[in-house]
């Protein structure tokens, strides 16, 4: 059985999706497979699949039918003949309800052998119950794969639930507490993890014979990565505002109050401060300074009429852009819905000189560039793979500028903090795949012929 599953840790853009498809057609004129599911975030599984097999002679006759939508539309999804089903994962609990409804445990048959993880950070935490579900049904799949580009989006804490979706805990053990007691140092009063002394080796070595890693760079001729820090200070008010919020977790405004009760609520809302404002428990948003879009102004300016793709994380700073910035389209954020798919196409031709995005609804399945190479963060966000996608919408192959990511932080707040968060979960990425290219071509061979097994 494990020569049959593996894991694909490839960097963006170089091909998961059409290797994975290949392997598919292989395996079916073989006979060697019937049926497939792939589980996908919901553009993924809307455009992605469906758009690389068209695209090839050797997969186009592939029969890929999308579920996702409303439940008149799955339903009808899954009674239709398909060679491969998409699936977002959102919709993983549904599907197994479907077949196994109730506590009903024995009886019902999958009528699919292959399992497909794109994106497998998405099944990072073995508490959701999307994991806990697909666990119990595992056996039903002789084959399963999963991919990502970033697999430790937060710490190698993340990769147990990947991995025992390929081989049901025979690498890193069979139950998520055994993994952290054996390899991590737990503060009893915090419970923050740390890794223990060899560990990241120790699951290094374990993991490497299912896995195949491939960084970008070593196989692409991509230019270069530029990224550029605009420090902004703080007006002496706001600033105040902000350390007497930090030491009281308490704020009055004219017409409202703000009040914290914990320290992570805390952290949150001093974020909100170094942005320019902070909400009430109404959700009202109160601003103190305007010194990040200020300096996003003059960055627009500087850009001499290059496109720019402007990343926010709140609704406030949404709703502040879209008055200061009324012609520039907007993806999330609240904003109206608008057809992505043209979007794609107009930014690639080069028709939007400005985009406000929130992180969120572009990290996975777009494609962005042909038409830019400047990425900016209004507010950086903690997630290590939130960082990592959403560069990567722009940082790809068929980009042929050097891309520019800038960052505009508030001096002597919490985005310095973030920042330093975001580079170590970078390191630790990057660490994990260097330890796996090594093993590649071990004399055990790539990882690429389980695939085919």
């Amino acid at each position: 059985m494990r020569m049959l599953c593996c894991a694909l840790f490839l960097d963006m853009g170089l091909g998961k999706t059409i290797i994975l498809l290949t392997a598919i057609a292989k395996l079916q004129d073989r006979l060697r497979i019937g049926r497939v599911l792939i589980l996908a975030p919901k553009r993924v599984v809307r455009l992605v699949w469906r758009q690389e097999a068209a695209k090839w002679n050797h997969t186009k006759d592939l029969r890929v039918v999308a579920c996702y939508g409303e439940l008149k539309d799955r339903v009808a999804a899954l009674n239709t003949p398909h060679d491969i089903l998409l699936l977002n994962y959102e919709n993983v609990p549904w599907l197994l309800d479907t077949y196994f409804p109730g506590k009903r445990k024995k009886g019902a048959v999958l009528p699919w052998d292959m399992l497909v993880c794109d994106e497998s950070s998405k099944m990072k935490s073995p508490s959701s119950r999307r994991f806990k579900l697909l666990k119990r049904r595992l056996h039903q799949f002789k084959r399963r794969v999963i991919m990502s580009a970033t697999p430790v989006p937060e710490s190698y804490e993340n990769l147990w639930s990947q991995m025992f979706l390929v081989d049901k805990g025979a690498c890193l053990g069979d139950f998520v507490t055994h993994f952290r007691s054996n390899y991590f140092d737990i503060n009893k009063y915090s419970f923050e993890k740390k890794l223990k002394p060899g560990a990241d080796k120790a699951i290094e070595d374990r993991i490497a014979p299912l896995c195949l890693s491939m960084k970008a760079e070593d196989h692409l001729a991509m230019p270069k990565l530029v990224f550029n820090e605009i420090k902004v200070t703080l007006p002496p008010q706001a600033m105040a505002q902000y350390q007497k919020f930090r030491r009281e977790m308490y704020l009055q405004f004219e017409r409202g109050q703000v009040e914290a009760f914990n320290s992570a609520t805390v952290a949150g809302k001093c974020r909100q401060l170094a942005a320019g404002f902070i909400y009430d428990e109404d959700k009202v948003a109160h601003w103190v300074h305007t010194e990040k879009l200020d300096a996003l102004a003059d960055l627009i300016d500087d850009a001499q009429g290059n496109p720019l793709i402007v990343c926010f994380e709140w609704h406030a700073e949404a709703a502040a852009l879209r008055k200061r910035w009324p012609k520039a389209p907007m993806v999330g954020g609240g904003a109206k819905a608008i057809d992505e798919d043209k979007l794609e196409r107009d930014w690639n031709a080069g028709k939007i000189p400005l985009l406000f995005a929130n992180p969120q609804s572009i990290g996975h399945g777009v494609n962005f560039q042909y038409g830019g190479h400047i990425l900016v963060w209004l507010t950086q966000p903690w997630s290590g793979e939130t960082n990592t996608q959403t560069i990567g919408r722009i940082y790809r192959q068929g980009q042929t500028r050097p891309v520019q990511v800038h960052a505009i932080r508030a001096q002597g707040t919490t985005d310095q903090l973030v920042a330093d968060g975001v580079r170590l979960k970078g390191q630790t990425g990057a660490q994990l795949h260097t330890a796996l290219r090594s093993y590649v071509y071990s004399e055990k061979g790539p990882c690429e012929h389980r695939l085919l097994s």
